[in-house]
């Protein structure tokens, strides 16, 4: 945690430091694939598909800072006979919020190529579990985390006012630590934004 810590306050310093440099946001909407670790042999994950919405603000021109506040769903689905183990699926609504470091690799006029990378905390709005039965209820607040930090890194592209971004973002977080079980998130999402400026 003080790592992160450190990292954001160095983040901050550069949004501050780079003030005058230009400045670019907008909508942006995506597709993500995520998934949930567990440590047990006996249940088998998979990946749970969704979309994405938000905005995102850029800092910088060469070297920038960007961060972003998006509605995405995360979670994912198992299989499993482990009679102590009974979702099939686990489905979390998050806002998360990137804070990315990058740096343009290929700068052309009208576009261009970079690397970002940085930590994301993800605020649980609402949790939801599907059981073996097919039951589905709301899960109780203390069962699942309603933070969850991560490192996301990827590879970004623009051309003209359009930016694309591919992204995989590493659980750090424990998300559920209870019984036995530990999970941790870890996805993968490809968006697409406006630069509105």
């Amino acid at each position: 945690m003080k790592r992160i810590a450190v990292l954001l306050i160095a983040l901050c310093s550069f949004a501050f430091s780079q003030a005058q440099s230009p400045l670019s946001f907008g909508p942006k909407v995506g597709f993500t694939t995520s998934k949930l670790s567990i440590d047990k042999d006996d249940v088998y994950e998979s990946f749970r598909t969704n979309f994405l919405a938000g905005i995102f603000l850029r800092i910088g021109n060469k070297i920038y800072f960007q961060t972003e506040a998006n509605f995405a769903p995360k979670g994912g689905i198992f299989n499993s006979e482990n009679v102590d183990f009974d979702a099939r699926s686990i489905k979390m609504n998050t806002i998360e919020v990137p804070l990315l470091l990058g740096v343009k690799i290929i700068d052309l006029k009208v576009a261009n190529l970079r690397l970002m990378a940085g930590p994301v905390a993800s605020y649980v709005i609402d949790k939801e579990i599907i059981l073996r039965s097919g039951a589905i209820g709301h899960m109780d607040e203390s069962i699942l985390k309603d933070l969850i930090w991560g490192i996301q890194g990827g590879i970004g592209m623009e051309v003209l006012m359009f930016t694309m971004a591919v992204r995989y973002e590493w659980g750090l977080s424990d998300i559920y630590d209870q019984n036995g079980f530990q999970m941790k998130q870890s996805l993968f999402n490809v968006s697409l934004g406006w630069k509105l400026l």
